[in-house]
C-alpha cells in the first residue's frame, strides 16, 4: 500500500513538473492620450503667406508619461495651379512630468481638459536656440460616435507564451484653448479646431513557462 502511494505521488510530482507553469495574472495598465493640430495662415503680401500648425498631444500609461507641444511653419507663394511652400522655423517642447498640470477625461469621453508648461526650442536649419517657456490649457468636446475595441492575441518566444488582451475606447473631438508665451506674457487663442481626438484603453499581459 505504501509503495503504491509513493508511486502515486511521484507520477502527480512529474505531471506538474511537466505542465506550463501560469504566473500570478498581472494587473491591469491604464493609457488616456489625445492629440489635437491648429492649422492657419499669415498673409504676408499679395503674393506670400505663412501656414502655421501648432500641435499638442499626451500619451500617458499607468507609471508613464510623455507629452509634446511644437509649431511648425512653412512660407507658401501663391502660383496658378498649386502653390509652392518651402519649410521655416520649427519649434518644439517635450515634457515626461505633468508637474503641477492637470489632464482629465471623463468615463464616456464626452469632455477633457489638459493643461501644462513646457520648455521650448526653436530650430532653423543648423541652429538652435531656447524660446522661453509656453503654457497651453485645452479643452477637448467629444464629438460623433463613441469607438470601442478589443484585441487578444497569443504569441510564444523560447520558453514562454505571452497572451495580451485590451479593451480600448475613442472618440473625434473638438478641441480650443489658450496658449501663454511666459517670456512676454501674451496669449494666443487656440479656436476650435476638429482635428483632434482622444482616448483611453487598459491592457495587460499574461505570461506562461511551458518550459
Amino acid at each position: 500500500m505504501r509503495r503504491s502511494f509513493v508511486l502515486i505521488l511521484g507520477a502527480t510530482l512529474l505531471l506538474s513538473l511537466a505542465a506550463p507553469q501560469a504566473l500570478a495574472a498581472p494587473a491591469w495598465e491604464n493609457t488616456r492620450s489625445y492629440n489635437a493640430f491648429w492649422h492657419s495662415k499669415r498673409n504676408i503680401d499679395a503674393d506670400h503667406y505663412v501656414k502655421i500648425t501648432w500641435y499638442a498631444g499626451v500619451y500617458e500609461q499607468t507609471d508613464s508619461f510623455w507629452s509634446d507641444l511644437y509649431r511648425s511653419t512653412q512660407r507658401c507663394e501663391r502660383q496658378p495651379g498649386r502653390d509652392r511652400c518651402r519649410g521655416g522655423a520649427y519649434m518644439v517642447g517635450v515634457i515626461e512630468d505633468l508637474g503641477d498640470g492637470e489632464f482629465t477625461i471623463d468615463e464616456g469621453l464626452n469632455t477633457g481638459y489638459f493643461e501644462a508648461t513646457y520648455p521650448m526650442e526653436i530650430y532653423k536649419g543648423n541652429r538652435e536656440r531656447n524660446a522661453g517657456r509656453i503654457h497651453i490649457a485645452v479643452n477637448l468636446t467629444g464629438v460623433g460616435d463613441l469607438s470601442s475595441s478589443r484585441e487578444s492575441y497569443t504569441y510564444e518566444e523560447g520558453c514562454f507564451r505571452y497572451s495580451y488582451t485590451s479593451r480600448s475606447s475613442y472618440r473625434q473631438a473638438i478641441a480650443n484653448g489658450t496658449l501663454t508665451f511666459l517670456r512676454t506674457d501674451t496669449t494666443l487663442d487656440l479656436v476650435d479646431t476638429e482635428d483632434a481626438n482622444f482616448g483611453t484603453s487598459r491592457y495587460r499581459t499574461r505570461e506562461t513557462n511551458l518550459c
